[in-house]
């Protein structure tokens, strides 16, 4: 279902009202040379004024429990792809500790708005994914303070030339942390404000 902003609304019904209880006025909000019995006139207008309040642009629309959260300039809204469950569920906790909403999954998957990402290097098959997983999302998210995550961030896997550290780094990431020496409060004090 379209959302239309209350303010579209609220314009919309103060034009149908004025068509509607003084139609002197209207000539005078015609174009010139439009004849004053133009019929159409209020609708056209309704019409324009949805357009270009964006009532046909609608935002995304974020599934929460209990409904749909629309996203604010104020959102704080982090992306977590971790293929391990106990990590998807710590790097989760520490976010929302510092007032994220957060999705996680444990492949790709992106979220519109997002500022935080958090990429593990390594699928469960241990092919090194993460770096490309960055790449795409920095596309989507050129603002975003990206995150890699590895258990082994200086290792050269065979066919590559550079460590994961540097693979992420290539790609994007503005941080890439150890998994082996994770600290929770740093984690937290090294994310944006």
């Amino acid at each position: 279902m379209k959302k239309i902003s209350v303010p579209t609304v609220v314009i919309v019904i103060i034009i149908l009202v004025v068509r509607a209880t003084a139609p002197a006025l209207t000539p005078a909000l015609l174009p010139s040379g439009a004849p004053a019995s133009a019929p159409l006139f209020g609708p056209i207008v309704a019409a324009i004024l949805l357009l270009s309040a964006g009532g046909d642009n609608p935002q995304p629309c974020f599934q929460e429990e209990g409904g749909c959260a629309m996203p604010t300039p104020q959102s704080r809204i982090a992306i977590v792809i971790d293929d391990e469950e106990r990590w998807r569920s710590i790097i989760v906790e520490e976010l929302q500790k510092v007032g994220y909403t957060v999705h996680s999954c444990p492949t790709f998957c992106d979220y519109p708005g997002a500022t935080v990402i958090v990429v593990d290097a390594q699928d469960p098959s241990r092919a090194v994914v993460g770096p490309g997983y960055v790449k795409t999302l920095r596309l989507s998210h050129p603002q975003a303070f990206i995150v890699g995550l590895s258990a082994a961030l200086e290792l050269i896997q065979p066919g590559a030339s550079v460590s994961i550290r540097a693979q992420f780094t290539l790609a994007g990431t503005n941080l890439n942390l150890d998994k082996n020496d994770f600290d929770n409060r740093e984690f937290r004090a090294l994310l944006p404000t």
